[in-house]
């Protein structure tokens, strides 16, 4: 389990690297949450926590962009923890439409969390915004983690169905060599 949620967390610190579209004010469409939606699904969500929070701190260190504790906090450690929900789907009787709702599920939390972080920071430093800051933040969060939500749907259930079948070989040929 150490060396695979050590491996989750390099990918997705290398994949972090190729962003598909970079935002002005940060954020962009990557795979990073892949390998930890993954790791989070195989092993549930403690150990899916440490690897999403232990990634959330590598990645501060790729763009250090903080205003305020809180900010970290959520931008973070707690967004790509998040990863973690996905670990509420692991050990149950996996379908393509389980990935699918775990991966949803921890995209929609790292959302929460970015979005929580955006209005706090807009409504502390930012006096002079022509809309709703809920809205703004909403819309911002939205234009690079909903691109980032899909293209995981579609990538995610492939891959755990391809490690299930990895797994499953393993440890049947496992058994056969006692």
């Amino acid at each position: 389990m150490l060396v695979s949620g050590s491996v989750s967390v390099a990918l997705a610190w290398l994949l972090s690297c190729f962003k598909i579209l970079h935002m002005p004010q940060g954020g962009g469409v990557s795979l990073e949450m892949v390998p930890l939606v993954l790791f989070s699904l195989f092993y549930g969500v403690l150990p899916g926590l440490l690897a999403g929070v232990s990634y959330g701190l590598l990645h501060f260190t790729q763009s250090i962009f903080v205003i305020h504790p809180v900010q970290f906090l959520l931008d973070y450690p707690l967004a790509f923890g998040a990863a973690a929900v996905a670990g509420f789907f692991a050990g149950k009787r996996r379908s393509p439409l389980m990935d699918v709702l775990a991966v949803l599920s921890a995209f929609g939390a790292r959302f929460a969390c970015h979005v929580l972080s955006g209005v706090l920071f807009l409504s502390l430093f930012v006096k002079a915004l022509p809309q709703n800051p809920l809205f703004y933040v909403m819309v911002y969060n939205a234009t690079y983690l909903l691109p980032d939500a899909l293209i995981a749907v579609l990538i995610v259930p492939l891959l755990a169905a391809r490690l299930d079948r990895v797994y499953t070989q393993e440890h049947t040929r496992g058994h056969h060599e006692r």
